[in-house]
């Protein structure tokens, strides 16, 4: 907890559809922050989020990152985080960033590389891993529980969006691969002990400009596989699962979740007994800005930013294998 020290003053950046549903409401429930400052163009939002936050109204980035915020939480479009992510860095401010960190692995190694010679954070916001249901999983496969792990699978994908969402730009860094993927290659990443990628596609589909779906596998030092996929326009899965040698870890809405959501972890194990765990709702938005406050307050940054490498290490390799590179 954070509380007990002053909350970190944080500018939000940004506030599209997904920072007035989730952000604006976790930033009032965390423990250890404080929005001080906001900027985005629409006039109308901004008016809005400053009343809600009792912020100060920021017309221009530059008189955002003039403000006293000690960090600035960046929530534009992934095409803008390379460039608008080094702006925050060179101000002296600790940047939380919006997945993906960027949108190539070059521009995300430039960033962590400033973050640590500037002694700054550079954190990217997977949410899910700190939701409760997910720091379970975790145990479960750690402590043993489900024997040694031989394969994780997860699947994310959802029905298409209208076309205007910057998610079928390719100017903006849309496409399933940075949006969808990221989430099943991240759980993989956290679940298996260094793995690499030994197979991948990356599928467009007709009359987009953008990648819409795609699959990977992985394969760790042990022998542990985990089988990947995701996309636009398909029918809605947000699920993973944990094959171990003597039971198996279902998680059904593994990645995103309202919440009030109380959700599920049903194991079944070798001998025929089954369990189901039951994990109260919880807001993994707010719990991870709260992370992130807490490794700011205890200079505690190098965790965080050596995930935001591994993660885009990751994703270049499947990128990499899937296009043939």
């Amino acid at each position: 907890m954070t509380s007990r020290r002053a909350p970190v003053r944080v500018g939000l950046w940004g506030i599209g559809e997904h920072a007035r549903r989730n952000l604006l409401p976790a930033f009032e429930k965390a423990d250890g922050v404080h929005v001080s400052a906001v900027h985005t163009r629409r006039e109308e939002v901004r008016a809005a989020a400053v009343a809600q936050l009792g912020a100060v109204d920021c017309r221009t980035p530059e008189s955002l990152l003039d403000t006293d915020v000690e960090a600035v939480y960046l929530a534009v479009p992934p095409g803008l985080h390379a460039e608008f992510g080094l702006r925050v860095l060179e101000s002296g401010k600790h940047l939380w960033c919006e997945k993906p960190l960027a949108c190539e692995l070059a521009q995300a190694e430039a960033l962590i590389a400033y973050g640590e010679r500037a002694g700054l954070a550079v954190f990217e916001a997977f949410m899910f891993q700190f939701h409760p249901q997910f720091v379970r999983v975790k145990e479960l496969a750690r402590q043993g529980r489900l024997g040694d792990i031989v394969e994780v699978a997860a699947r994310f994908g959802f029905p298409h969006r209208d076309s205007s969402d910057f998610r079928y730009d390719p100017a903006l860094g849309g496409g399933a691969f940075l949006d969808a993927g990221s989430y099943p290659i991240c759980a993989a990443r956290l679940l298996l002990a260094d793995p690499v990628c030994i197979g991948g596609s990356i599928e467009r589909e007709a009359g987009f400009a953008v990648d819409t779906g795609g699959a990977a596998l992985l394969r760790n030092g042990a022998g542990a596989t985990a089988a990947l996929s995701w996309g636009f326009g398909r029918a809605y899965r947000n699920e993973l699962e944990v094959w171990g040698r003597e039971g198996v870890a279902f998680v059904p809405r593994a990645f995103s979740k309202p919440a009030d959501l109380a959700t599920t972890i049903v194991i079944r194990r070798s001998d025929g007994m089954s369990e189901e765990v039951i994990v109260p709702g919880a807001d993994h938005f707010a719990l991870m800005l709260e992370a992130f406050a807490g490794a700011v307050r205890n200079d505690s940054l190098d965790t965080l930013r050596t995930a935001a490498r591994e993660q885009g290490t990751l994703m270049d390799a499947v990128r990499g294998v899937a296009l043939g590179r």
